[in-house]
């Protein structure tokens, strides 16, 4: 776990995390730029807890692609 300071305080920064949903995702502006990124809430109380980075469509694509590439070349 790793802390670091958000705009509204100290934050963390969490590999995995259990008993949660998220919401859909959504650009917004933060205190390093524009990133995608989604609520998440306890999935008991939907309380919302924070949120999460979300990898941009394109790359998704992008990492599609490259895992097409690399299984094409193992066959």
């Amino acid at each position: 776990m790793k802390s670091f300071q958000g705009s509204q305080g100290r934050a963390y920064l969490f590999n995995s995390v259990v008993n949660v949903v998220c919401g859909a995702a959504e650009e917004r502006v933060l205190l390093t730029g524009l990133h995608a990124v989604a609520d998440i809430f306890c999935e008991c109380c939907k309380t919302t807890l924070g949120w999460k980075y979300e990898l941009p469509k394109c790359h998704k694509l992008w990492e599609n692609i490259v895992m097409q590439l690399q299984n094409g070349l193992h066959e």
